[in-house]
């Protein structure tokens, strides 16, 4: 099968999936990946998503517009709608569009509860043997597999990122306390 994700542009290095219950854990992995790489994290986006259709924008995401899918999964996730439409996307590009499962990974969390319909020789994540950082460094490996590049950071870059996100923190204090978001 012929590697398709290297010659193509990606809106995103990554995208999560995840259940609710997942949040604070997305949110430290989120963090401890490389501040060069495009997460999508909804809980970080939604303001990109607002007045868009959901389903349309969250399948797009999953099924073409994300070099590496990564899935916090366990029994629960896909029973949401929103999980829901992201499995389907998930399925449709390995299967339809023939991509197969090498753009894909999978961390459980719970213990052995695996997607029934991941393939029992793929390999995943375990989060109770590796730290988020650990994690997070295999998902930068696994996009840079996948055609992407990995900024090495410099003190500026570090510097710089912990800038703009104090002013993105500022813009969201802003808005929220906004007359028109009060009323």
């Amino acid at each position: 099968m012929a590697k398709l994700t290297t010659t193509k542009n990606f809106s995103w290095d990554i995208a999560i999936s995840l259940c609710k219950q997942d949040i604070d854990f997305a949110k430290k992995l989120v963090k401890a990946i490389n501040p060069s790489l495009k997460v999508f994290f909804y809980e970080d986006r939604q303001e990109e998503l607002i007045s868009k259709s959901g389903p349309v924008e969250f399948a797009k995401t999953f099924k073409e517009e994300s070099r590496v899918v990564v899935i916090l999964s366990r029994d629960e996730w896909s029973n949401s709608f929103y999980t829901e439409i992201e499995r389907y996307a998930i399925i449709d590009r390995t299967a339809v569009k023939n991509e197969g499962y090498q753009f894909l990974m999978v961390i459980p969390m719970v213990q052995d509860e695996i997607p029934p319909w991941y393939p029992s020789t793929q390999i995943y994540a375990n989060p109770f043997r590796f730290s988020i950082e650990e994690l997070a460094h295999f998902i930068e490996f696994k996009v840079a597999e996948e055609g992407g590049i990995v900024k090495t950071l410099t003190v500026e870059d570090l510097y710089q990122n912990l800038i703009d996100r104090i002013e993105l923190k500022k813009s969201i204090i802003n808005l929220q306390q906004d007359i028109a978001a009060i009323h």
